[in-house]
């Protein structure tokens, strides 16, 4: 799977990469010793019951599209699938990890196969880990919202890529995937409406988004909900919940100095990857697909760094910071940039060292050491349960 990475331009690699997230969807830790209260234990319960010879059909679609019900047809659909064969949830998780996976290598590749630059220059890696740990494999413990960011992804990358409408089905099954994914769905129909001659307005609207720091969401919860069908409501409420909102925002008091730390430089390096952009935009305005992708991110970033403030409304910020770091990488392959813009990538790409760091500690919560030596036919033996962050912890 590294070697796959290393070796981006070869035919065979993104397959190799996808079959390197099947094996590690397969031994994806869902049920460590300690409790996490992770998404990933829920799920492999779900999968526990619906196996059940008690629970019929009827039982598993009985909350489907009703107030105070399930929304999400895929987890429902996937879970469903796999019970009919087995409870255990490492099936479950590969399914999810092969799905999960196709898309990921699918979208990363699109990008690297644009790559032209040279490898020796270290400093690039950096941007190419961060794009890989954007939104990463493990982050199959969420179940649906990652999946849906990757699979709308899919769909804008083949529609501004190859100028093909069919692949904008891909942007619509992704609100089957996880509901909220009609927010950049709707955003994104919308500005193929608007003018895009001129990318500095939707640079000044984007800049203006970086001012505002907060939103009445009371105010916002009103006015979407009158426009929203019964089973939705329940669903826009536990989302714009202003309880919620307070209780995420004292988690935050205590995280540790580290995680603020690694949170500023990851904005401080955005800061100036915007400057690079800026500094560079009547020689990004000649390359179309980087110009089009360019004011995709701006348009559909203003609305998602407004509404970050409401909880969970901050996992999009996943999908604005990869179509950043995929215009980082077209930009520094196909884009001419001045010598002061690329010394300031360069020297800067340091400050993501530390978000590289915290990103991979995640993933140590969901793989034991097995991840390193083990193979689809040990791991049907094996039952590695101990996460890698537990070793970690017990030396520091």
């Amino acid at each position: 799977m590294l070697l796959s990475i290393a070796k981006f331009d070869s035919k065979s690699s993104k397959n190799l990469f996808w079959y390197g997230c099947a094996f590690m969807g397969f031994v994806f830790i869902f049920n460590p010793v300690f409790d996490t209260g992770a998404d990933s234990s829920r799920i492999a319960k779900a999968l526990v019951d619906m196996h059940s010879p008690n629970t019929t059909i009827k039982d598993v679609f009985s909350d489907l599209f009703i107030e105070d019900g399930n929304v999400d047809v895929y987890q429902l659909l996937v879970t469903l699938i796999v019970s009919i064969f087995t409870s255990n949830a490492h099936y479950l998780f590969l399914i999810m990890a092969v799905i999960f996976g196709y898309f990921y290598s699918r979208n990363v590749w699109r990008i690297l196969n644009y790559f032209k630059i040279s490898t020796n220059q270290a400093y690039v890696w950096i941007f190419i880990a961060m794009l890989f740990l954007v939104n990463p494999i493990w982050n199959i413990n969420g179940g649906r919202m990652y999946v849906a960011l990757h699979v709308f992804i899919f769909g804008v990358f083949g529609y501004v890529f190859d100028k093909k409408p069919i692949y904008l089905i891909w942007a619509f099954v992704s609100i089957l995937i996880h509901f909220s994914l009609v927010l950049p769905l709707s955003l994104f129909v919308i500005l193929q409406f608007l003018p895009q001659k001129n990318i500095k307005t939707y640079f000044y609207i984007y800049l203006i988004s970086l001012f505002v720091s907060d939103i009445d969401m009371e105010g916002l919860k009103t006015m979407i909900i009158d426009y929203l069908p019964k089973f939705l409501i329940y669903k826009a409420d536990a989302y714009l919940n202003e309880e919620l909102a307070i209780s995420i925002s004292e988690g935050v008091k205590d995280w540790s100095t580290y995680l603020f730390v690694s949170k500023y430089m990851s904005m401080a390096f955005k800061y100036i990857v915007l400057f690079v952009f800026w500094k560079n935009i009547k020689k990004i305005e000649d390359n179309m697909i980087i110009k089009n992708l360019m004011i995709t991110f701006l348009f559909l970033g203003f609305f998602i760094n407004i509404l970050s403030s409401i909880p969970s409304m901050g996992r999009f910020i996943t999908l604005s910071d990869f179509f950043m770091y995929s215009l980082l990488l077209l930009i520094i392959s196909n884009v001419n940039l001045s010598k002061l813009s690329t010394n300031l990538l360069k020297y800067s790409s340091i400050l993501l060292i530390l978000p590289i760091f915290h990103l991979l500690r995640i993933g140590t919560i969901y793989y034991g050491h097995s991840l390193f030596w083990s193979n689809f036919f040990g791991a049907l033996f094996i039952e590695d349960r101990n996460p890698i962050i537990y070793y970690v912890k017990s030396i520091f």
